[in-house]
């Protein structure tokens, strides 16, 4: 199990970690002065720290290059996003580090390869979102090896919001999602996920967005589901189901 940073860690360990983000990831059209080790990281553009100078978020656009391994080491992050960035490889293991992580967004990016199972150590998070993955390979002329939803998803018990959505899913849906309890909206669509539609989703009594439609899902939508009682928007169009419909409102 992952494993918090010991307590004596300082915003100047931070400055060394983030640094290694940086060097990775840096566009001229975005990233500006303000990252550099001389300045207070309160003054650096995207970044936010709290009252110990300890980085708490960080928000960048238009970066390219890699997550590094480092970015495990700043154990007060809660915030983490990318947006419409070139940022690609893997997403790093040592991200299931982050034990106060509470917001996670990684889109619009050219990530490739596995979704670590580690990011299922988050327990903290309450909104998982990454989305819109280019994950064409122009070497080889061909998408990328599809990724999986861990079974080991069902421990992030405080997930509010879960969007997984064209990222090259494949497999199942795993019923342990039907043990988050907090979600409100679910969005898996536009991936290659097969199987049933777990019967399991029916625990979800605070869902009120469940997004299946661009997948090849078969069998049909359990009643329980369509009448969870919060639900307001279900689609599970363009699948493989006996009882596909185009979209569903309550």
């Amino acid at each position: 199990l992952a494993t918090t940073q010991p307590s004596n860690f300082t915003d100047e360990d931070d400055k060394q970690n983030v640094m290694s983000f940086y060097e990775n990831t840096h566009d001229e059209d975005w990233f500006d002065d303000t990252w550099n080790l001389e300045n207070d990281l309160n003054t650096w553009k995207g970044i936010e720290t709290n009252e110990q100078g300890r980085i708490i978020e960080i928000v960048v656009y238009l970066g390219h290059g890699i997550i590094p391994k480092e970015i495990g080491e700043l154990s007060e992050l809660e915030v983490l996003a990318t947006h419409q960035s070139g940022i690609s490889g893997k997403i790093p293991s040592e991200i299931g580090k982050l034990m106060n992580l509470k917001y996670l967004h990684l889109t619009e990016c050219c990530m490739s390869g596995p979704i670590p199972k580690e990011i299922c150590n988050l327990v903290n998070l309450r909104v998982l979102e990454l989305f819109e993955w280019w994950v064409w390979n122009e070497t080889i002329g061909q998408k990328l090896p599809g990724n999986i939803i861990h079974p080991e998803i069902g421990k992030m018990l405080n997930l509010e919001e879960l969007t997984l959505s064209d990222i090259n899913l494949m497999g199942p849906i795993p019923h342990e999602i039907g043990n988050l309890s907090k979600l409100t909206s679910l969005d898996v669509s536009g991936n290659k996920l097969s199987g049933s539609i777990p019967k399991e989703l029916s625990n979800l009594l605070l869902l009120e967005t469940l997004m299946l439609n661009g997948n090849q899902l078969t069998g049909t939508m359990p009643d329980e589901v369509k009448n969870l009682p919060k639900m307001e928007c279900l689609c599970y169009h363009h699948n493989l189901m006996e009882d596909e419909i185009p979209n569903w409102k309550s």
